[in-house]
């Protein structure tokens, strides 16, 4: 382990910024395998590779990164979340570049659920990164909107989400087509609550969108909406 942590994990973060894509993603797909060989208190100095390759302009990186960092975090403790995996979150969203704020819009739900008395910040994020004005990001913000959902307590799913979903639908047909799949998981969370009659409501609103593409979307979930 004293090797890994002073001289291989140090000699992976001097050449992140000068390699190849390939190499990018070969160093990516091999990340979570530290966890084989680091005891937890150690595994945490893997992070800086995780970060530096967050923010890579090639998205198979990216997701590929995203993915390693989300096996990570499940092996973590709540206390590592909230102490190492959320600062790292922010700081990445305060990043100039949109990727690291598309990395942080799949990071917010995967470290939610282990967050603690951080949650306030995640979901502040979340709702900061849905207002960007970078069309990717927000494309991002809305597919991830479902899943985070998910793991939302009740009180801020049946208040900030709904609303937030609303605003999605006033966005560009893109966005909208995005969010819209979402609808599945609000109506399945919301039966038997005042808002299920909200997401019908929302049904009905994208039958009749002025743009194709979001109708098409609708009629491909409509048998799993029906269902739940």
């Amino acid at each position: 382990q004293e090797k890994i942590i002073s001289e291989l994990i140090p000699f992976i973060q001097r050449i992140l910024p000068t390699e190849e894509d390939e190499v990018l993603l070969a160093i990516s797909e091999e990340l979570p395998n530290f966890i084989k060989y680091l005891d937890n208190k150690y595994i945490l100095k893997t992070l800086p590779l995780y970060q530096t390759l967050l923010g890579c302009e090639e998205t198979v990186v990216r997701e590929c990164t995203i993915t390693g960092l989300g096996k990570l975090i499940a092996t973590l403790s709540d206390d590592q979340v909230k102490n190492e995996i959320v600062p790292m979150i922010l700081n990445i969203a305060e990043q100039p570049t949109f990727q690291y704020k598309v990395s942080a819009c799949y990071l917010i739900r995967m470290s939610y659920p282990k967050a603690g008395n951080e949650k306030d910040k995640l979901r502040a994020l979340y709702l900061k990164l849905c207002e960007d004005d970078t069309p990717i990001i927000k494309r991002t913000a809305a597919k991830e909107f479902g899943q985070l959902c998910l793991v939302l307590e009740k009180e801020h799913f049946s208040t900030e989400m709904i609303t937030v979903y609303k605003k999605f639908m006033t966005e560009s047909d893109s966005v909208r087509v995005t969010i819209l799949p979402s609808l599945v998981q609000l109506i399945k969370l919301s039966q038997g609550t005042d808002t299920q009659k909200v997401n019908i409501q929302f049904v009905a609103n994208a039958s009749e969108d002025k743009s194709w593409r979001v109708r098409n979307e609708l009629s491909k979930i409509l048998p799993e909406i029906i269902q739940s």
